[in-house]
């Protein structure tokens, strides 16, 4: 019996036969899929917690290469178990110096509160003429929604204290098993991917690394920073707890967006309440710009910019677009994204090993 003659057709319907055989794409792609879903599901189920361990796998990210270290005396596990118990140890020890160091200070700071409030209650008895649109009826319901939301806040957290427990207990475990394998499940996931899109993964990782080195070193730095410039600032403006103003604007620092601007907002409005007008003027004119604009909007963007090779706008976008998207955790996540798509971006159209800047 004579055989059809082979045609491009036929070559191509065999091909095609081939490829798209399901036992054949079950054999090669069957794990990868399962794994995803499997990945999927995990991440549905427990969403209200992927921000935690998402947050402790980034500080893990940062502490490794310390890890790396510890591990040529000491077993990895023993490492991890070292540095997350070092972790736990400062985070108390921070908390508890600011717990201190705001109970020996009450007294002065309740008295700065009733300064505060006793300015509330002049502004809304119009002892500083306020302006025919703004009766003082309405200040005081500002004031009152602010002073219930600030309530309710306090009242939901003290409720969901237990629920903190769990989520502190979930980081600290995360960030120990990233330390413990993270390196371990990066090295697999880059051995099964092909050539170029391991090269693009390699990249895509080490440009991440740099952005959360930038991101968590780099705010502690601007916090120090900070407090050695609030330093001289409350000296020359006659403060007498010269250490606690600065301790205090550095904690802030450590605070996304808001910042210090906060705190500056606060001693201009106690200083008004005090009837001194002059220090007020001074701590808006020559506070804000030296101790909340500075570090905030020049020192912080240039040095993650050095650290990243990321445009400081473009920073700026991933850390104002990433709080207001997914909350505080933004500040992480967004300048992050950002990264992945310069890198991605450079390495589409320069091809080269790290991606663009």
């Amino acid at each position: 019996m004579a055989c059809s003659p082979a045609t491009p057709f036929n070559s191509s319907s065999v091909y095609f036969r081939r490829q798209w055989d399901p036992a054949r794409l079950l054999d090669s792609y069957g794990v990868p899929l399962l794994a995803a879903a499997i990945f999927v599901v995990a991440a549905v189920v427990f969403w209200p917690l992927l921000d935690v361990v998402l947050l402790s796998v980034t500080l893990a990210v940062v502490v490794m290469p310390l890890q790396k270290r510890l591990n040529r005396t000491l077993h990895p596990p023993i490492s991890a178990i070292i540095l997350t118990c070092t972790l736990v140890v400062l985070l108390f020890a921070f908390g508890s110096f600011i717990a201190a160091l705001l109970y020996q200070n009450a007294d002065y700071l309740i008295e700065g509160v009733r300064s505060l409030v006793s300015l509330i209650e002049r502004i809304q008895a119009g002892v500083y003429g306020m302006p025919s649109f703004v009766s003082p009826e309405a200040v005081q319901e500002w004031f009152a929604v602010r002073l219930a939301g600030v309530l309710d806040s306090l009242t939901a957290r003290t409720v969901a204290a237990p629920g903190d427990l769990l989520r502190a207990a979930i980081f600290f475990l995360a960030f120990y098993l990233a330390l413990l394998s993270g390196e371990r499940v990066y090295a697999g996931i880059l051995q099964k991917l092909p050539g170029r899109l391991a090269g693009a993964f390699g990249a895509v990782a080490v440009r991440s690394a740099d952005t959360l080195y930038a991101i968590y070193v780099v705010e502690v730095i601007v916090a120090v920073i900070t407090f050695f410039i609030a330093v001289p600032f409350f000296f020359f403006m006659g403060y007498e707890r010269i250490f606690l103003f600065s301790f205090i604007t550095a904690v802030f620092q450590l605070v996304p967006v808001i910042g210090p601007s906060v705190l500056v907002v606060l001693l201009a409005l106690l200083a008004v309440s005090e009837g001194d007008l002059v220090r007020a003027g001074l701590i808006i004119a020559v506070g804000y710009p030296v101790v909340a604009a500075v570090p905030d909007i020049y020192i912080r963007p240039f040095l993650m910019g050095e650290q990243t090779g990321i445009s400081k706008v473009v920073l700026w976008i991933g850390i104002f677009g990433g709080i207001h998207v997914m909350g505080l955790v933004g500040f992480v996540f967004g300048p992050l994204i950002l990264t992945w798509v310069t890198t991605i971006y450079g390495l589409l159209v320069g091809g080269t090993e790290h991606g663009g800047g």
